[in-house]
C-alpha cells in the first residue's frame, strides 16, 4: 500500500510527474472512461498517506475507498477523501483528466485489427500525451489500475514514448519513463481515480443511474456539485486543464456493406 519506490528513485525533480490511470464502464455502457489524477511525483506519497489515514479512521477500515465499495454508511469517509482532492485541485496539486469514449462509433475491424486492446492502447496513448504536453513534462512516471491484457506495460509504453519522440523531433525524448500496473486495492492515488471516475461515468452513461448504482447518486452529485466542472456530465473547456473531461473523436462507424 506505498508509492515510496517513486521517491527513492529522485522524484522531487522539477518536471517529474506521476499520473494514476485506470478505466471506467469497459462493457455494458454505451460511454466508456479512461482517466486518472496526476501530481508532482513527490506529492505522490502524500496523497497515499491522508487516503491510507482516511480509511485508518474509519468504520470499515480493511475496505479500500473504491467507488464499487460505496454505501451511504460509508459516506463519512468518501466526503474526506473526495473533499481533500477538491482542496488540492483547487490550488493545482493535484490534477484530473479524463477521455470519453462513445463506444456506439467503435468499429474495432475497420479500424483496430479486430483487436478492442490495440483501441485500448491508442486511448492511453492519448491520454498519456495529454497528461505530458499540460505539464510540458520532463518525466512522468504512469502507473495504471491492475488489468487483464495480453500486452506487457513496457509495449505500450514504447507507443507512447515513440509516438512523443516524432512530435517532438528528437528521437531521444522519451518522457514516459516508468509504466506499470498498480494494485487499485492497495493504492490511495487510484482509488481516488477510481472514485472520480465512477462518478462522471454516472453522469454519461444514464442506465447507471436506473440501476443499483443509484444508491450512489448522493456520492456523484456531492462530487459534481462541489467540483470545478459546470457538470460531470459534460466537457469541460479547454482552459480547465486541472479538471479536464473530453471526448475522444472516432471516425463515424460507416453504414453496412
Amino acid at each position: 500500500m506505498s508509492v515510496r519506490p517513486l521517491l527513492r528513485l529522485g522524484a522531487d525533480a522539477l518536471g517529474d510527474y506521476a499520473s494514476f490511470t485506470d478505466e471506467s464502464s469497459i462493457s455494458g455502457h454505451r460511454y466508456m472512461l479512461l482517466g486518472g489524477i496526476s501530481c508532482r511525483s513527490h506529492y505522490a506519497q502524500v496523497i497515499q498517506d491522508k487516503i491510507a489515514a482516511i480509511r485508518r479512521a474509519s468504520e470499515f477500515p480493511t475496505d479500500s475507498l473504491q467507488w464499487k465499495h460505496y454505501r451511504d454508511r460509508k459516506w463519512p469517509s468518501y466526503k474526506q477523501m473526495v473533499d481533500f482532492f477538491l482542496e488540492e485541485n483547487a490550488l493545482h496539486r493535484v490534477d484530473f483528466s479524463c477521455v470519453v469514449i462513445d463506444t456506439s462509433k467503435l468499429d474495432h475491424k475497420k479500424y483496430n485489427e479486430g483487436d478492442g486492446e490495440t483501441f485500448f492502447q491508442k486511448t492511453m496513448y492519448q491520454l498519456y500525451v495529454s497528461i505530458i504536453n499540460k505539464y510540458d513534462a520532463n518525466i512522468l512516471r504512469g502507473f495504471h489500475g491492475r488489468r487483464e491484457s495480453p500486452y506487457e506495460m513496457f509495449h505500450v509504453q514504447g507507443i507512447i514514448n515513440s509516438g512523443i519522440a516524432r512530435k517532438r523531433g528528437n528521437a531521444m525524448n522519451r518522457p514516459l519513463r516508468q509504466f506499470e500496473y498498480m494494485d487499485v486495492e492497495r493504492s490511495g492515488p487510484h482509488q481516488l481515480t477510481d472514485t472520480l471516475l465512477g462518478a462522471v461515468s454516472f453522469y454519461w452513461n444514464s442506465g447507471l443511474r436506473r440501476s443499483g448504482e443509484s444508491r450512489k447518486t448522493k456520492l456523484a452529485n456531492y462530487i459534481s456539485a462541489e467540483c470545478c466542472a459546470s457538470s460531470l456530465g459534460s466537457k469541460t473547456p479547454i482552459v480547465m486543464s486541472h479538471f479536464d473531461i473530453w471526448e475522444m473523436k472516432l471516425k463515424v462507424r460507416g453504414p453496412p456493406a
